[in-house]
């Protein structure tokens, strides 16, 4: 698939710079913003997605094989298998998190969605772990799931960086929906050093939660 074409025309060299700092791991970035590369989805086949992704040299064209999945034609199961196979070739967080926030198809069978992610809970790729968590955090943070997904997030193993900020994301997310429950769950449940000082200082920028919460997490 020859993404470079359809995104050459929209780089913009400032941006370049911007994502370089932002994203600092992954395939190095082209320049071209969100809103355009969501237009060059709308406009690609999607039936080979898998194609030559090894070969990948920008991290838009990675980003642009992920963006499309939510618009394939095909049944959920089939969806999940294909998501499946592609989850090794994450490579950063902004493919990770974009990809996630694209995929409005895990509200139509949630509790499907919920049992595939939960397989990959201990995956040694982080970022397949990551994606774990940034789905909870995403759409399994309401009373339907709230036990599950903390037990959910007992199991995921988070020594690297970028699957420690994304637990520490997901406790707080569940908390501005359920707050006492989470606290309870969260005393009890040892998150280890790194995480539980996200944790704290998430809260004290979260606006949706006391930041005095964070003093009664220890």
């Amino acid at each position: 698939m020859d993404y470079l074409t359809a995104l050459q025309d929209k780089q913009d060299k400032n941006y370049r710079e911007f994502l370089r700092r932002i994203i600092p791991e992954g395939l190095p970035p082209m320049g071209v913003r969100m809103a355009d590369v969501r237009a060059t989805v709308r406009t690609l086949p999607s039936h080979d997605l898998l194609d030559e992704i090894e070969g990948d040299s920008w991290y838009e064209q990675r980003l642009l094989r992920f963006l499309s999945v939510n618009r394939m034609k095909m049944s959920e199961n089939e969806r999940r298998d294909f998501i499946g196979r592609l989850l090794p070739y994450l490579d950063s967080w902004a493919v990770t998190d974009s990809f996630v926030a694209s995929l409005k198809c895990v509200k139509r069978d949630n509790e499907a969605y919920f049992s595939f992610i939960t397989s990959y809970a201990v995956a040694e790729h982080p970022y397949t772990r990551r994606f774990v968590l940034v789905m909870i955090l995403s759409y399994f943070h309401d009373e339907t799931f709230l036990s599950r997904a903390l037990s959910l997030l007992e199991s995921v193993p988070c020594s690297e960086y970028t699957t420690q900020m994304a637990k520490a994301w997901a406790i707080v997310s569940l908390m501005t929906k359920k707050k006492e429950e989470v606290i309870h769950w969260y005393r009890i449940e040892k998150v280890g050093k790194e995480v539980h000082r996200m944790v704290k200082q998430k809260i004290r920028d979260a606006t949706a939660l006391d930041s005095t919460i964070a003093s009664r997490l220890g």
